[in-house]
């Protein structure tokens, strides 16, 4: 019994002299009569300081200023949900350790540590109930951010960020604020899904090695998409690379990209796999691309729509990819209600173009920017600006220009360029609606190359022009003859109700005539040189005039029916006519 006491008491005493190796948290109480050192014993939970291996925390509203006194190392640092503000400072270095929740703040309070940190390995930071402001940070692995993704805390890096490893946010926002590129000289920087990653300085992301090894890549495909967020008057060189987003998605019209003031794009823009479009927006000012966009996502034709109601202007390029057909092939859509600017001649794309929102607008350097662009389409509200181009825009052979929107300057349509008003698409191009228009000209309209018009009718009426039928209105001067075109289409109509229809409707037997183009001036009372041939029962004819008078210069298409069936209508008539009068 004596011996069992006996070795009882060495084990206690053993577990006393050497205790058992497990990570210990050490709690900040600040305690101390004196100072907020963190080399000060008083200031942690019974009075002893933490150890290299220990996890410490801040925790209640005492001593709120904790300080460096010389280099310390622990293996993570946290702040408790009854954490007060705190305010980390002093020039010495706090390494950390652990590899996982390695800062962390679960208070509400924004916590500021302004000493130096030193990340010994892979580690994340994570502002997980409150936000977090840190200067200098070193790291010696992987660096990932993680902030509250509801209500999107931040975690703001004042100071350099000095290190090559990879770095992710995972989600909340995290801010740069500092210039890295002396810091971080390669290494990429992931946007992940629900994150968002914002720069305020040139530098921010660090130096640019004009690869893909030091790119910013944005996630989202079909969640929660990244965004890179630019602010401040800055000049991002960095290569960008952007999942594309799902149509298919909640998540779809989430920018990759999202500008505040007037910042530039200097690196590679282009897309990465992924679902259906690329979206820039630009919010408030302006956004000027540089650089190349590039569509090197060669397996499919892919969209970038311009959002927001702030501009962008293109100075760099913007072409196709390698890929062969529609692969590779960028489609372009401005969306919201900003401008977007061309202002460069090294824009070749093959995809169709829609000014859905907004405005596109052609700088003098600009003016064969869309000669390949195979369908132009400007949506009611929208317009293109070509005020810029001196000799007028010239859409090319083989552009078709649709819409309700307006075309301000003027106009000289090459041979083989089709107008066609009216029609509505979706916001990505893909689906096109076949509806009767207004499309506009606010300066004169030249079409006498060999530029066609197509006309529809969508109802069997001559009231209501741009809702019925199609019209074109032109505030200038109007040219048309030489070798212009007019083709007439009824596929808005049911087929009983065509003019080709085996039985013809009762509006076929008589005269019609509609005012299809509404002109500012006309001197050369000029109309279109021929129309297509329509099928139509023989002797059926459809014919162009000029208005006079108050119409003055306005074309108009006339329909006659066959002259002996209008005749027989007549004299049906009056027979109609003289036999009610018999009967009074």
């Amino acid at each position: 019994m004596i011996r069992l006491i006996l070795f009882v008491c060495l084990m206690i005493v053993s577990v006393v002299v050497y205790p058992l190796s497990v990570d210990a948290a050490v709690v900040w109480d600040g305690g101390s009569l004196v100072d907020s050192s963190l080399a000060t014993p008083e200031n942690w939970v019974g009075d002893s300081l933490p150890l290299a291996t220990d996890d410490v925390q801040f925790d209640g509203s005492v001593r709120l200023d904790p300080y460096t006194s010389g280099a310390v190392t622990y293996r993570s640092l946290a702040f408790n949900a009854a954490a007060g503000a705190f305010t980390v400072g002093g020039p010495d270095t706090i390494s950390l350790t652990a590899t996982s929740s390695t800062v962390v703040n679960n208070s509400t309070a924004a916590q500021t540590i302004n000493a130096p940190l030193n990340m010994t390995a892979n580690a994340d930071i994570r502002a997980t109930s409150g936000n977090l402001v840190l200067d200098d940070v070193t790291f010696a692995g992987t660096l990932k951010f993680y902030g509250d993704a509801a209500n999107l805390n931040s975690v703001t890096v004042n100071g350099n960020l000095a290190g090559n490893g990879a770095i992710t946010t995972s989600s909340g926002v995290t801010v740069l604020n500092a210039d890295n590129t002396a810091t971080r000289t390669t290494g990429t920087i992931t946007v992940d899904n629900n994150s968002i990653l914002r720069l305020t300085h040139d530098g921010a992301a660090g130096a640019n090695d004009n690869s893909a090894n030091s790119r910013i890549y944005i996630l989202g495909a079909s969640t929660d998409g990244g965004i890179l967020e630019l602010t401040g008057g800055i000049t991002i060189d960095k290569w960008i690379q952007c999942q594309i987003r799902s149509s298919s998605s909640s998540y779809g019209d989430i920018p990759h990209i999202r500008n505040s003031g007037n910042n530039t794009l200097a690196g590679k823009l282009y897309p990465r796999s992924g679902g259906s479009y690329m979206n820039v927006e630009s919010a408030s000012g302006l956004l000027t691309i540089s650089s190349t966009i590039v569509q090197d996502y060669d397996t499919a034709t892919r969209p970038i729509r311009f959002l927001g109601d702030g501009n962008f202007k293109i100075t760099g390029s913007l072409v196709n990819g390698t890929g062969t057909g529609t692969n590779g092939v960028w489609k372009i859509i401005k969306l919201g209600g900003g401008v977007l600017t061309y202002d460069t001649a090294n824009i070749n794309y093959t995809g169709n173009t829609g000014v859905i929102g907004g405005k596109l607008l052609l700088a003098a350097t600009a003016a064969n920017a869309l000669d390949n662009s195979p369908n132009i389409f400007i949506d009611s509200g929208a317009s293109l600006d070509v005020l810029a181009l001196n000799a007028g825009w010239q859409p090319a052979s083989g552009n078709t220009v649709r819409g309700g929107g307006s075309i301000v300057g003027d106009v000289v349509a090459a041979s083989g360029a089709t107008i066609r008003p009216g029609g509505a698409v979706d916001n990505t191009l893909s689906t096109l609606t076949e509806t009767a228009g207004t499309l506009t000209v606010t300066g004169d309209l030249d079409m006498s190359a060999g530029a066609k018009m197509v006309w529809d009718l969508g109802a069997l009426s001559e009231a209501n022009p741009g809702t019925d039928f199609d019209t074109m209105a032109v505030s200038g001067e109007l040219a048309l003859g030489g070798t212009s075109q007019l083709e007439l289409s009824f596929g808005l109509l049911a087929a009983e109700l065509r003019p080709d229809y085996a039985t013809p409707d009762s509006f076929w037997l008589t005269p019609h005539s509609w005012k299809i183009v509404d002109v500012g001036t006309n001197a050369g009372s000029t109309t279109f040189a021929g129309i297509a041939p329509v099928t139509t029962p023989e002797g059926w004819s459809f014919t162009t005039s000029v208005g006079e008078g108050d119409n003055a210069g306005d074309v108009y298409l006339n329909y006659v029916p066959e002259p002996s069936t209008y005749v027989l209508l007549l004299l049906a008539g009056f027979g109609l006519a003289a036999y009610a009068r018999r009967r009074r």
